[in-house]
């Protein structure tokens, strides 16, 4: 029996240890759920920041902060929600103007530290001043609903026309 100088082959090593796979397919348990994971994030994280996006156009508008500003110093609204009323992420509306006339349509979710509700809008643009033909808020849970609208607002809204 002669000793030989080379030592016998490592299991798996050369030809005879099968097919070679690369890293993604030796890894693929964990991979492809890794991947999924990863694809819905991005599309989830592009579409939240769309909407981020259309939301900051909104709440930078006229008739919004005009609303907000309204229900901040109603006292019926103040009563129900307490203070400091702040607007809920996610704000639904359009706001659309053209040649110094616009209007504007809104659903704003407000709360307070004693509760939440809603403000609902519909406001119109003629020249350089915008009039709510609606504007009211409701108190979730409740049916009633408060009329932010002023007095000249009103009396437009009933004659079907503002001067």
């Amino acid at each position: 029996m002669s000793l030989s100088p080379v030592p016998p082959p490592l299991p798996g090593a050369g030809d005879g240890g099968g097919p070679r796979h690369n890293a993604f397919r030796r890894n693929l348990k964990w991979a492809l759920p890794l991947l999924a994971v990863l694809l819905l994030g991005g599309i989830a994280f592009f579409f939240w920041y769309g909407l981020r996006q259309t939301g900051s156009r909104f709440e930078s508008s006229q008739p919004y902060k005009l609303a907000m500003a309204r229900a901040s110093q109603d006292a019926q609204v103040r009563e129900a929600l307490g203070q400091p009323i702040q607007a809920e992420p996610l704000s639904l509306g359009s706001v659309g103007e053209f040649a110094g006339n616009g209007v504007a349509m809104l659903v704003i979710r407000i709360k307070g530290p004693q509760g939440k509700g809603i403000l609902v809008g519909e406001a119109s643009r003629t020249q350089a001043e915008w009039r709510f033909d609606k504007l009211t808020f409701r108190p979730l849970g409740r049916h009633d609903e408060v009329d932010l609208r002023t007095s000249d607002e009103k009396v437009c809204a009933l004659m079907g026309h503002c001067p």
